[in-house]
């Protein structure tokens, strides 16, 4: 029997299994067949289980990389934010309203922005009320069960593959 491809292994097994001898019993050659198949079966399984492992290892490493990009990021935003302010704090200090180099121009300008300091205090019409909608799906689950139907649902029976 030669190397079966995962996907072939299910329809080598009916094959095998129609392999009866005139009492109904499976022929040595199909017994044999049988063995090596399920072997097969094994050896391919636990080659996926290996590849889905270094899969998830790749997946771990990059959410690692992400957060590690993603700190660095914030390192830096913070940095900057920082000279910033540090330059400000010094034109500031000089009383100086602008400043021109080869490069750059610095200057202020004025803006405004609402500080609360106490939202509790603030009156209900000052708020802009946002309704939000979510679809409860244990509920809709329930009906299902109880009802057997439900437009715009269904109820989808799932064989998940469990591995330990």
């Amino acid at each position: 029997m030669t190397e079966l491809k995962l996907y072939e292994i299910p329809s080598a097994m009916e094959q095998i299994l129609n392999e009866v001898d005139e009492d109904g019993v499976l022929t040595e050659n199909a017994l044999a067949n049988l063995d090596k198949i399920e072997l097969s079966l094994q050896e391919k399984s636990t080659g996926i289980w290996m590849i889905m492992t270094k899969l998830e290892w790749f997946e771990n490493t990059i959410d690692a990389e992400i957060k590690r990009l993603q700190d660095l990021k914030k390192s830096y935003k913070a940095n900057r934010e920082n000279l910033k302010q540090y330059l400000w704090y010094n034109l500031q200090k000089l009383w100086k309203e602008k400043l021109e180099t080869e490069l750059f121009k610095f200057s202020f300008r004025k803006s405004e922005s609402v500080k609360i300091t106490d939202e509790t205090i603030i009156p209900d019409e000052f708020f802009k009320e946002k309704t939000v909608k979510t679809l409860d799906k244990a509920r809709v689950k329930q009906v299902l069960k109880e009802w057997n139907f439900m437009s715009g649902a269904e109820l989808e029976i799932k064989n998940n593959l469990q591995i330990k």
